[in-house]
């Protein structure tokens, strides 16, 4: 029927419009580079956003609407500027337009600028004396520069923190005698032996996902698990 198509044809177009979206910090602070947002609760209906280095929240994105919004209960709640320079999501509707540059930077009607990473910002519940608050300032005076720090938010992780993140130590195992360090890339292996003195023979097996290990000799390393045999 022509309702049935009809219909079908709306929920295809919003499905197209809408689309699930987590915010990133791009910065050349590592300290805040590759950080995700999480809100916290700070009154009734009221919670503001702050760096997180664990995950990022998950918005919903309205290219028709331009809002950015998440379930709250049964409520669609929209992340706004209204409450400025606070960064809020809950009941505060503002008018800001927000869109999406080609490379996934956000844009507040426009523009990427007036975004910054704060301390001590007198939020209700203190979060700030410990944690960074993403604040936005519209006029770069007001913001207080020994406490912020600009930064930019994408949707994409930036590569640089994807890139610290592969290469965390997976373990360290001390030894007196004779240590082993192996670098795994996705290309290659390099394995470099220190010795003091004789060295014994180390057994260094590959894995993925970018790691590194650091092994007593007489050590295997399988599936990502130092093995010391005595």
């Amino acid at each position: 029927m022509r309702f049935s198509s009809t219909l079908a044809l709306a929920t295809t177009v919003a499905s197209v419009l809408a689309q699930d979206v987590s915010l990133y910090v791009d910065s050349p602070d590592t300290e805040l580079d590759g950080n995700g947002l999480q809100p916290l609760h700070e009154g009734a209906a009221l919670n503001y956003l702050f760096l997180s280095n664990d995950s990022s929240y998950t918005w919903n994105y309205n290219a028709d609407t331009k809002q950015l919004t998440a379930k709250l209960a049964q409520y669609d709640l929209p992340v706004s500027l209204k409450t400025a320079p606070y960064v809020s999501w809950g009941a505060a509707t503002g008018y800001e337009s927000f869109t999406f540059a080609s490379d996934g930077t956000l844009q507040v009607n426009g523009s990427s600028d007036g975004f910054y990473a704060c301390k001590n910002t007198n939020d209700p519940y203190g979060y700030s004396e410990n944690g960074y608050e993403l604040m936005y300032y519209t006029n770069e005076g007001d913001v207080p520069s020994d406490s912020c720090t600009a930064i930019s938010l994408t949707s994409t992780k930036p590569q640089s923190a994807i890139s610290s993140a592969e290469k965390l130590p997976l373990s360290t195992a001390s030894a007196s005698v004779t240590s082993v360090t192996s670098m795994v890339t996705a290309a290659s292996t390099q394995t470099h032996t220190v010795c003091p003195g004789n060295c014994s023979s180390s057994a260094i097996s590959t894995f993925e996902n970018n790691a590194r290990v650091i092994a007593p000799a007489g050590a295997a390393v399988l599936g990502g698990m130092a093995v010391l045999f005595l």
